[in-house]
This record gives C-alpha cells, structure tokens and sequence, in this order.
C-alpha cells in the first residue's frame, strides 16, 4: 500500500443521491469504499469531509461520498440501504476498483443505513467491510430514549439529553410517517408547544400524540410498542439489530463514549448482536464529538484515542487493499 498523489474526483448522480468519486493515481486496481455521513451530514464538499475522502484515496481506495437527497431534507427512508446498495455496486462495476475488495464507511444514522445496506442478498456475500461510527442499533428504542430523555443501559434507565439534531430528526421521521397533513400540523404543534386544543384525526395520528406525550421510560415505551403495525415496522426496518445476523461483511465499530446525540449503547448492542467472528474491533472513545474527533481531553487520552483510530483505519486499508 503506497501514498499517491491528489486523487481525480468526479461528480455522478445515482438513484436517490449525488455522489462524488476519488480515484487514486496510478493504473493499479483498488479496493472501493462508499462512505455515507448520516442525515442532516455535513455537505460532501465541505473541507472536513473532502480532507477525509482525499486522505483514504491518496491511502489507495476508490472512494464513493454519497449525498442522499432524502437524508439531506432530514428525511429516514427505509429505501435507504437499497440506494446504498445500489451504489456499492455501481462502485464495483467502475474501472480499476476490485469488485471483491469494496466496503462500507457510515457515520451516525449513516452507520446503521450502511450495516443494513450490507445485509441485501444482492451484495450481502460480497462486502468486504462494515465501518461503523456512532449509528443507531434499534429505531424503536432511540425513539423511547429522544422522547423520555433517557437511555437504556446495563444500570437500567439513565438520564440522556439528546442533541437538538436528534430530536429534531426523530420528530420529524415521526410526524412525516402520519399520512394525514393536518394531523402532520397538529403534531408538530404537541412537539413544540406540549397539549393542544385539537386531537390528531387518525390512528397514526393519535398513536405518535401519545408517543410524544410520554415524559418517563415507562410511559414511551408503552407509547412506541403502542405504535400501528405500519409505523411500528418502519421503525424496525430502519433498524440494523434486526438483520445483524444476516451481516457478513468484517465489520468495525467506532463510538463516542459519551455521545449526545445516539447513546453509545447502541452501537455496543449491535457489536453484541453481530457473529463474534466478523468483528474487526469494537473501540470506544473520549475525543469524538458524535463523530468528529474534536473533543478536548488529556494528552494521555488524546494519544491513546489517536493510536486507536489510526489502527482502525490502518484495518479498514489492508482489508480493502487488493495486493493482500
């Protein structure tokens, strides 16, 4: 595995998405990677993002930053992993990338989307890896832990202030399943406001009033298993936990011990529900900020982290890299 020089990007646009594809210099074949950063990510021009792209190509990787036009507008859809799918095999068809050397990279719900991705029969024996950052084990849980403002632990139940993204994000992945727009309203009204003069008209309407009228553990999560069967299996389909014993792919995970905007347990609760033999490495760590590794902590903390992070990449690579 060499250093090259500037990857060449271009612009594409697949299914549901824009994506932009870094090429590394040189005529040799290359493993492939298909990085999606979660909903309400940061753009995939923005500098963060390219440094981060850019580094993995001049590392050897084609790289494939996908922009989901529904994960832009803040929108979860359970077509979701079949576009991501679709793009790890686009990917696999390009010139000098190995067909049988190509991964996924998920940061938050991005994560969860990538490990269900992984899981379609049409590419499910053929990816390589699975990097998981911070994501979502079970929808229907986070939904529990947004709205009662506790996670679910070991210990039991424990205070959790969600980001005001998450909460954000789970509000509207809710009220956006209520068919009904003036129930939508009214919703919206109950989540921001609290009781409202008027009661939501339909089923899933009144279904999601409850749910988000829960104020303890008890009470939302006798509101989420309240939930209609379609609202109830739009949340499980979201969630990878369902079809962790269908992934094959080596798999990694990354997460931030303290994270505000998906409690870390859940990415523990997947690394238990996997196959114990497709685990790369589980790792947790105290200089992520959810995803990005901008949190002050002590220098002894700090090496510690970056050694971690460096060999999780310094994996993610050799798995991928053609010539092992």
């Amino acid at each position: 595995m060499l250093i090259s020089g500037e990857p060449t990007r271009t612009k594409h646009r697949l299914p549901g998405m824009d994506a932009d594809l870094y090429v590394p210099t040189g005529t040799s074949n290359v493993g492939g990677l298909v990085v999606t950063l979660g909903v309400h990510p940061l753009d995939k021009l923005d500098p963060v993002v390219v440094r981060f792209v850019s580094a993995l190509s001049r590392a050897g990787l084609a790289v494939l930053v996908v922009q989901s036009d529904a994960l832009m507008a803040d929108r979860i859809e359970t077509a979701e992993p079949r576009r991501l799918a679709s793009a790890w095999e686009w990917l696999s068809a390009q010139p000098r990338v190995d067909p049988g050397r190509i991964g996924f990279f998920g940061f938050s719900a991005g994560a969860s989307l990538a490990a269900n991705a992984a899981t379609e029969p049409e590419i499910a024996e053929r990816v390589r890896i699975v990097a998981w950052i911070g994501g979502f084990a079970d929808a229907r849980l986070l939904a529990i832990e947004m709205q009662s403002q506790h996670a679910w632990t070991d210990r039991g139940w424990v205070p959790w202030e969600p980001h005001d993204v998450s909460r954000q994000v789970f509000l509207k992945a809710l009220t956006d399943a209520v068919a009904n727009p003036d129930d939508r309203v009214i919703l919206e009204s109950i989540a921001q406001a609290g009781e409202v003069a008027e009661e939501p008209q339909s089923l899933a309407g009144r279904a999601v009033a409850n749910v988000l009228r829960a104020t303890n553990p008890q009470a939302a999560s006798t509101a989420v298993a309240a939930l209609p069967d379609d609202l109830s299996g739009y949340l499980r389909r979201l969630s990878p936990i369902e079809s962790a014993d269908r992934l094959r792919a080596r798999t990694l995970f990354m997460v931030d011990r303290s994270d505000p905007l998906v409690p870390s347990t859940h990415t523990r609760s997947m690394f238990a529900a996997v196959r114990p033999e497709i685990v790369d490495r589980y790792v947790v760590l105290d200089l992520l900020e959810h995803v990005q590794p901008t949190r002050t902590i002590s220098a002894i903390e700090m090496i510690r982290d970056v050694r971690a992070i460096t060999a999780a990449l310094a994996s993610i690579l050799l798995q991928l890299d053609p010539s092992w």
